[in-house]
């Protein structure tokens, strides 16, 4: 069911009145090398393989060659007075060549941002977020137990928030709206995140930090679920969940050579009915570049494990569902010229668990060049 975006338009001007006018400088202080607007593009075209687009466990899958072309583009203006803005737009559009059973998987994300510089260590800011996506995902959490399923459609979310910088440490609260809206048989919702960081600046840019997440999520037409899959009917999901992470970041030298970024994080999930959706979610993530010269390696590797409490693996069985999922990723990249990189990287995608969907391997290999102008 499609509604109006009124909600998160207004929030945007609420915080705006807040702040007062928007007060860009006219003019940046002599001699500069910097311009006061700067706009970066990129086209990164790629080849490559993926053994399972469907994400299918064993019997139904099917690997493709496929074609990918993404582009990004970043419009930043440099802060000269107490405002300061950027607009980001990523896109990456992957055509399969050989599967019968996906043709395609797009995902579209475009960003603007503004934040105010208020002294005496208070900022505040706003953005507006629009994703389009059409791919083959993981949508355990947020459908009636579709699990892996295609899903298409479009999210904006507005995100205001204010931060306190004092000394070494600061302060961030943020409120997200989202107005999710997918094509059937997906639902469509509203999503309210109100998050607060408290971080620590360390040496060479370093950063550790803890946030706190509380997510509320009424579904437009889902009816609730009892733990073996029975529809209720006249009824409303509503899903809320609270998601606590420890993050750090460690650049290792001044020129940020090496870095290094872990964070762990725990998810309590609950719905409003029977409790097809509760679950503990728990998990870790590293990641780690060297970017030496010409060359930059990166590499990622993420491992969480889904609890769920009521929701049983089959309508005749007490067992209850348990699902670990892993992925890794490895990039290369070398700069021909400036503006100009080739790369090629793998990716590993694994799940297991005592449902049959939620058991399926997928390795994805490509290689292309990144045009920056």
């Amino acid at each position: 069911m499609r509604t109006s975006l009124r909600v998160p338009l207004l929030l945007a001007g609420s915080l705006a009145a807040f702040a007062g006018p928007i007060q860009f400088g006219t003019q940046m202080a002599e001699p500069s090398p910097f311009l006061l607007w700067d706009l970066s593009t990129t086209l990164r075209p790629s080849v490559g393989y993926k053994t399972n687009p469907t994400l299918a466990n064993a019997a139904f899958r099917e690997g493709s060659f496929f074609l990918n072309l993404g582009a990004e583009l970043l419009l930043f203006r440099l802060p000269t007075g107490a405002d300061s803005f950027h607009f980001y737009f990523s896109a990456d559009d992957r055509r399969y060549l050989d599967s019968s059973l996906v043709d395609k998987e797009q995902f579209f994300i475009s960003q603007a941002s503004w934040r105010r510089d208020l002294g005496s260590g208070w900022s505040v800011g706003t953005a507006v977020q629009h994703v389009f996506v059409n791919q083959v995902i993981d949508l355990s959490s947020e459908d009636l137990g579709l699990g892996i399923s295609r899903a298409a459609g479009h999210g904006l979310t507005l995100r205001p928030s204010v931060r306190y910088d004092f000394g070494q440490w600061w302060l961030e609260a943020e409120a997200d709206a989202t107005r999710q809206l997918y094509d059937e048989p997906l639902d469509d919702y509203w999503e309210f995140v109100p998050k607060f960081t408290a971080g620590y600046r360390l040496a060479h840019g370093s950063t550790l930090s803890l946030s706190w997440a509380h997510t509320w999520r009424p579904f437009d037409d889902s009816p609730l679920l009892t733990p073996s899959r029975e529809l209720l009917p006249g009824t409303n999901t509503r899903i809320q969940s609270d998601r606590l992470e420890l993050r750090w970041r460690q650049n290792w030298d001044a020129a940020k050579v090496w870095s290094t970024t872990l964070r762990g994080f725990g998810v309590l999930t609950r719905d409003n009915g029977l409790g097809f959706f509760d679950y503990h979610r728990y998990g870790v993530a590293a990641t780690a570049q060297w970017a030496p010269n010409r060359w930059k390696f990166s590499a990622t590797a993420r491992a969480s494990r889904y609890e769920y409490d009521e929701q049983l693996i089959a309508p005749d069985e007490s067992a209850t569902r348990v699902r670990e999922d892993l992925s890794a990723e490895v990039r290369a990249e070398f700069a021909l010229r400036k503006n100009l990189r080739i790369f090629a990287g793998y990716e590993l995608e694994f799940s297991q668990g005592n449902v049959s969907p939620d058991n399926f391997t997928a390795h994805t290999g490509q290689a292309g060049v990144e045009w920056e102008f």
